[in-house]
């Protein structure tokens, strides 16, 4: 009988061709299955449970991939913020309404940047947000107030609400920079923030954008 050559096999009835072809299905839904767990997995190593925001490594590894990458030639904004006296929220309410509290400024945070920005948890009630090419300082300062007024306005159990302190530091992307250099120097901005009040934002000495240059 006559017969077939598929990928070298060689295929001479219909009740073979069959067979191979119930065997590459087969085959096909365990490899999808096999993706899918895997995109789990990484999901789940790279997520903060609590939050679902990014967790701090992988935060840090995606920062690190853009300044490595040498291709961004624009401008990137570096914010730290930290929850006000959050110590008083667990000590008043409990741990568990502590972690409603965080799980519901993570969110307000969130609103206020792009599926394409980078926003972490970094620990306790610590975020971090990296995000590209911020068309003017005005803007940065901007965004880092709508932070402040979007915590600012979150209410748990109806009643308990907390503010917010952000410290902002912009960088060019044309220079060569390391991520913990970025990392202190809006760390440094945020501490100016808490000693000057809390629920307020800083912007780092040096910051600027081409915007700024006219």
């Amino acid at each position: 009988s006559p017969s077939n050559s598929i990928t070298g096999l060689s295929i001479k009835t219909r009740d073979e061709l069959q067979g191979l072809s119930e065997s590459l299905k087969t085959m096909e839904g365990k490899i999808q299955e096999y993706i899918k767990s895997l995109e789990e997995a990484t999901y789940r190593a790279e997520t903060d449970s609590m939050t679902t925001l990014l967790n701090r490594e992988a935060f840090e590894k995606r920062v690190n991939e853009v300044l490595d990458s040498g291709s961004f030639d624009g401008y990137f904004t570096f914010m730290m913020i930290d929850l006000d006296n959050f110590k008083d929220v667990n000590d008043t309410w409990g741990h568990s309404i502590g972690d409603e509290v965080i799980a519901a400024c993570a969110q307000a945070i969130r609103e206020n940047f792009r599926s394409t920005d980078f926003i972490a948890r970094m620990g306790g009630d610590e975020f971090a947000v990296f995000y590209k090419s911020p068309p003017s300082l005005k803007e940065v300062e901007g965004r880092a107030q709508a932070v402040c007024d979007s915590v600012g306005a979150v209410r748990v159990r109806g009643s308990i609400g907390i503010t917010v302190s952000v410290g902002v530091a912009v960088f060019d992307g044309c220079e060569t920079h390391e991520y913990q250099s970025l990392y202190f120097e809006a760390d440094n901005a945020l501490y100016d923030a808490k000693a000057q009040g809390r629920n307020g934002f800083i912007v780092a000495p040096g910051s600027r954008t081409p915007g700024d240059l006219g």
